[in-house]
């Protein structure tokens, strides 16, 4: 399924970009194919992905997403998206993959993005210092981007500000949409989720903060990342 599921993207992205090459000569850049490598706890079903209390070592964590990074790189996808990283010893176990011979080999550029409980914390509580500590502590040439996903769209700005006043690296960010989930009756909750003009809104605050890679994660919609692209680059046409 890992194989597959960068098999479909390469395709599916070979041939929009064939299709859109052949209506209209443009400057746009070639769509890249991005791997998930979500975080551990998404893969108990658990509610471990919010909280990230595994009980597991960093090494434990390594030989976790060795096995599964390895086998997303034979597809040969365009970068790796370490994501939804809910702890530090998450992010160590990752970096430190990053150093990993075999990995390096592959040539593959990665990201890592953490998921907060707001602007100062990761969803363990650990708190956004010691994380641009970390990255700092343990440099790679793979690494790409560090940011936060799957996090309030109100909450990551000023994580971002606090990761690019320490770190020197390229910002990714794509939020959700802030909607709180009822966890009793299993439903979202109505009127909690910010609309697609607020949402774009934000994003400029997170672009001024050193975001360069941006986007949206879960319960945003094509409608939402057409916003983002009119807000961020105005003169676009699509």
């Amino acid at each position: 399924m890992l194989r597959t599921s960068v098999t479909l993207a390469r395709a599916a992205r070979d041939e929009v970009w064939e299709d859109w090459q052949k209506k209209c000569a443009s400057s746009r850049r070639r769509p890249l194919v991005a791997a998930s490598v979500g975080c551990f706890g998404a893969s108990l079903a658990d509610g471990s992905e919010y909280t990230g209390h595994y009980n597991l070592t960093v090494a434990e964590l390594k030989e976790f997403h060795r096995e599964r990074i390895l086998v997303l790189a034979e597809e040969k996808p365009d970068v790796f998206a370490c994501e939804t990283v809910p702890c530090l010893a998450e992010v160590e176990a990752l970096l430190e993959l990053l150093q990993d011979p075999a990995v390096q080999s592959c040539g593959i550029p990665a990201w890592i993005s953490v998921s907060i409980q707001d602007s100062e914390h990761l969803n363990s509580g650990e708190s956004i210092t010691s994380l641009t500590e970390l990255v700092a502590s343990k440099p790679s040439p793979l690494l790409a981007a560090v940011g936060v996903n799957c996090s309030s769209p109100h909450q990551v700005g000023g994580a971002l500000t606090a990761m690019s006043s320490r770190l020197s690296m390229p910002l990714v960010v794509y939020a959700n949409t802030g909607e709180g989930w009822d966890g009793v009756n299993k439903c979202w909750k109505p009127g909690t989720a910010v609309d697609d003009d607020t949402f774009s809104d934000l994003a400029l605050e997170w672009a001024q903060a050193g975001a360069r890679i941006i986007g949206g994660c879960c319960r945003t919609t094509p409608a939402t990342i057409q916003a983002l692209r009119h807000k961020l680059i105005p003169d676009s046409s699509s």
